[in-house]
């Protein structure tokens, strides 16, 4: 897909690009993801600019919400932590997990980790120097019961505004690397849920055609940022990330995710993958995620 201008950020279509491919993909994506576009290069004109479909705070945790699967509160504690991060990479990286588990925990109305991850991504903001959020919840369960108002509806203010300030840094390493984490904890929340829940249950075609969508889209994710992180490889965070990336595309390579694209309804159908290679990709997230979590 081409759009005219620069930078920008646009409403997400039905259209993926697969970066790596240089291909336009279809498929079926959700509100909830991003579509950004990017400088022009060599095979560009000025007025063009490659769009790329890029995860957001809230696509794992409303499907998952859909799948009524059961919250499981301990994905999001970050053990071993530490109480501060050396770069800024390392902060942005662990702003986007922490935005996702924000998202986890507010859609899933878990009050004391919504509370404890907005002073998290509130707090990582400030030390990037991003924009305080002015959306910030005043909530609590009485709060809660009087009106009628969800810790969903809170976190989707509170999400919406911390997107808009992550997106338009004016650092784009930092937003691609806040875009990392919210890639790795999305998968990693995916890949724990189906070994704990979704397997047990994929004779679901809702289960199973939900699943294997966001693992197409995630794999498509990875191409994505693999692209978008290339120029900044200088940076050593950027460098053992992407040669972490790496490592986990061959690992998608191997659960071989095929699909089939319905040009009349113009959407991607019949989507297959190998369940017995997903322990690969569960695994390698998992290694991943640590890794930035106890990077200090």
């Amino acid at each position: 897909m081409k759009i005219s201008g620069g930078w920008a950020w646009i409403a997400t279509g039905l259209i993926i690009l697969s970066s790596c491919q240089g291909v336009e993909n279809s498929n079926e994506t959700t509100d909830d993801n991003m579509s950004f576009s990017v400088t022009p290069n060599d095979t560009l004109s000025e007025n063009e600019a490659i769009v790329y479909v890029l995860p957001s705070p809230l696509q794992v945790s409303s499907i998952l919400e859909l799948l009524n699967v059961k919250y499981d509160g301990s994905l999001i504690i970050h053990s071993g932590q530490p109480k501060s991060y050396g770069t800024a990479s390392a902060k942005a990286m662990n702003l986007g997990i922490t935005i996702i588990d924000l998202g986890y925990a507010s859609v899933f109305n878990d009050l004391q980790s919504h509370s404890s991850k907005v002073d998290e991504v509130t707090n990582l903001m400030g030390e990037l120097g991003l924009p305080a959020p002015t959306e910030i919840p005043e909530i609590n369960s009485s709060k809660i019961l009087m009106k009628d108002e969800s810790l969903k509806k809170s976190g989707m203010k509170f999400l919406k505004e911390i997107e808009r300030h992550f997106t338009m840094a004016e650092d784009k390493k930092i937003a691609f690397m806040v875009m990392s984490g919210l890639f790795v904890e999305g998968l990693y929340l995916i890949t724990e849920t189906y070994d704990a829940q979704l397997a047990g249950n994929y004779k679901s075609l809702l289960v199973k055609n939900s699943f294997e969508n966001l693992m197409l889209q995630h794999q498509v994710f990875l191409e994505n940022l693999q692209e978008l992180l290339a120029p900044y490889q200088d940076d050593k965070e950027v460098e053992i990330l992407l040669a972490y990336f790496n490592l986990l595309y061959s690992d998608f390579q191997d659960v071989n995710i095929s699909y089939f694209y319905d040009s009349i309804e113009k959407r991607i159908v019949d989507i297959s993958l190998n369940r017995n290679e997903i322990k690969k990709v569960a695994d390698r997230i998992k290694v991943i995620r640590n890794q930035i979590i106890n990077r200090s």
